[in-house]
C-alpha cells in the first residue's frame, strides 16, 4: 500500500479511485496513509462495489471474465474525477491495463514487484 501511495505522490496525483474487494473498498488503511502525503483516496458507490466484488468472485479469482465485465469496470472508472485508479486487487490486471483508458492505472502487484526486486538489487 505504501509503495502504491509513493507512486501516485511521485505522479503528482492528487485524488485516487481504490477499486479491489468489497473489504479494501471498505477498509481506511489506503485513506490514512495517503492523508499523510495530500492524497484523497475515494471508492465506488456501494452498487459499484457490489458489482465490482462479484466481477471479482465470480469470474476473475476462476480464471476468466466477460467482456461486459470490463465495460462495466470502465465505466465505473470513468464516473469518477481522479487522476489515477488502484487496481488494489490482484486479479484486476487479468482485465484492465493501461491501454484501456488515459486515466492512470496503479497495478499494486506490479509496483510491489519492482518494490521487492529494487530493495533485493540495492542490498546486493
Amino acid at each position: 500500500m505504501k509503495v502504491t501511495i509513493q507512486k501516485a505522490k511521485s505522479k503528482n496525483m492528487k485524488t485516487l479511485l481504490l477499486l479491489g474487494i468489497k473489504f479494501t473498498m471498505q477498509s481506511t488503511f489506503y485513506q490514512i496513509h495517503s492523508k499523510k502525503l495530500g492524497i484523497e483516496i475515494i471508492t465506488p458507490s456501494e452498487a459499484e462495489q457490489d458489482e465490482i466484488d462479484k466481477i471479482i468472485f465470480d469470474e476473475l479469482v476462476i480464471g476468466f471474465y466477460r467482456q461486459e465485465s470490463k465495460k462495466i469496470l470502465l465505466q465505473i472508472i470513468n464516473k469518477y474525477d481522479v487522476d489515477g485508479v488502484i487496481l488494489g486487487c490482484t486479479e484486476l490486471p487479468l482485465v484492465l491495463n493501461q491501454k484501456d483508458t488515459k486515466i492512470r492505472l496503479l497495478d499494486t502487484v506490479e509496483l510491489h514487484v519492482e518494490a521487492t526486486l529494487n530493495h533485493y538489487l540495492s542490498i546486493q
